[in-house]
């Protein structure tokens, strides 16, 4: 009888291994009423019998790099994947093995679940791993597939994308500063897109992470430092670009005050962080002026001081599109930003006002003509207002 249990194991994973050559060729749809009847059978007849018999079939799956998890997460089986997880997931160490298993193009199942914004699917294969086998999850969700990104780099990419990250940060970072020296061994590992785990944590508000990741950042060598926190990932967005576009204030704070135990050099990398352009040539302050928080706007143009040229500069600088920052907030509506843009230039140089409030972007509109484009009356009124009583000086 055991032979023959045996024998329909072997079988079984045969049939499996058949599914995954013909779901090169078959159609999506297709191979999903297949997975979900036949071997949805095939695996509920494998976890009724003993630990034993599984123990065997997980081997065999292992030995021919069955990728059954990888085909579940594509099309969204979460109940194939709970039940693997259920049957054979109380022998974590081999499990994890299995876990590990890659495709061609070197990614885990749970690099496939994060790209496809599989949430529950994420947190089934997540929820593996106890604390014993932390080290392991770190290895398992840093993994690098053949275009070295991570199943936390693609969970950021996610159309599910918030709830993914924090899915994922929680699960790395369970509140002891001991795990953020796990966190240190591959916060400067990144895809091609050099989206590293401080951008992470900066655009999705995890500031208790951030903090953590400057301290020990503080404990490497001068030049490291700046490297880690001033890192640009593919569109040459820093951590302060990702901070100021979702509008999370206290990563600001942290990230701009970091700088402050940093010397002179601090003080002269801080401006050089501040004026960092993406490569739609944005600033912090471009993101900043879109958003609702006049907050992370004063707190990027006091870091300034007394360099007040320097500020000026930083603020009529333009994008791409020759927008500036006022472009942006008059666009938008965001008619405290527009007066902190003009109190501080108009403060030191009324002819520099004129001039910026009479710049024009690549289509030939000036602040004043987007606030007006968009139904801004007051900013118009007060743009308008501010032009005329700068040109009788």
């Amino acid at each position: 009888m055991k032979w023959i249990l045996f024998a329909i194991f072997i079988f079984a994973a045969w049939i499996f291994f058949a599914i995954f050559i013909f779901a090169a060729f078959a159609s999506d749809k297709l191979v999903l009423s297949l997975f979900n009847g036949l071997f949805a059978n095939v695996l509920h007849l494998a976890t009724t019998t003993g630990r034993e018999y599984k123990k065997q079939l997980i081997e065999l799956l292992i030995q021919k790099k069955c990728d059954v998890l990888h085909l579940a997460s594509v099309h969204g089986s979460e109940e194939i994947v709970k039940t693997f997880v259920d049957q054979f997931g109380k022998d974590k160490k081999q499990f994890i093995e299995f876990l590990m298993i890659e495709n061609e193009n070197k990614q885990t199942a749970l690099h496939v679940a994060s790209y496809k914004g599989e949430l529950k699917i994420v947190e089934l294969l997540l929820n593996v791993f106890g604390k014993e086998e932390k080290e392991k999850l770190f290895e398992y969700v840093l993994k690098q597939d053949q275009r070295n990104k991570t199943a936390l780099q693609m969970a950021a990419y996610s159309t599910n994308r918030h709830a993914m990250v924090k899915l994922f940060l929680n699960a790395l970072f369970d509140g002891e500063e001991k795990e953020i020296k796990k966190l240190m061994q591959y916060v400067m590992k990144s895809d091609k897109s050099k989206y590293t785990i401080l951008h992470c944590a900066s655009e999705y508000g995890h500031d208790k992470i951030v903090k953590l990741l400057l301290n020990e950042f503080a404990k490497k060598k001068k030049e490291k430092w700046f490297e880690y926190v001033m890192r640009e990932d593919h569109t040459k967005n820093t951590a302060l670009h990702s901070a100021s576009h979702s509008n999370h204030k206290e990563i600001v704070q942290l990230l701009l005050n970091s700088f402050n135990k940093r010397g002179k050099e601090g003080k002269k990398k801080v401006i050089e962080f501040l004026m960092t352009e993406n490569k739609y040539k944005r600033t912090a302050l471009h993101y900043a002026s879109l958003g609702k928080c006049e907050e992370i706007v004063k707190l990027l143009l006091n870091k300034f001081g007394d360099d007040k040229k320097q500020l000026i500069e930083y603020m009529m600088k333009e994008n791409k599109r020759k927008n500036t920052a006022l472009h942006f907030a008059a666009k938008k509506g965001r008619e405290v930003i527009v007066k902190l843009l003009l109190n501080e230039v108009g403060k030191e140089d009324k002819q520099k006002l004129i001039e910026y409030l009479m710049m024009k972007n690549n289509k030939g509109k000036t602040a004043e003509d987007l606030a007006a484009k968009y139904g801004h009356p007051k900013i118009v009124k007060l743009l308008s207002q501010e032009l005329q009583n700068a040109k009788k000086l």
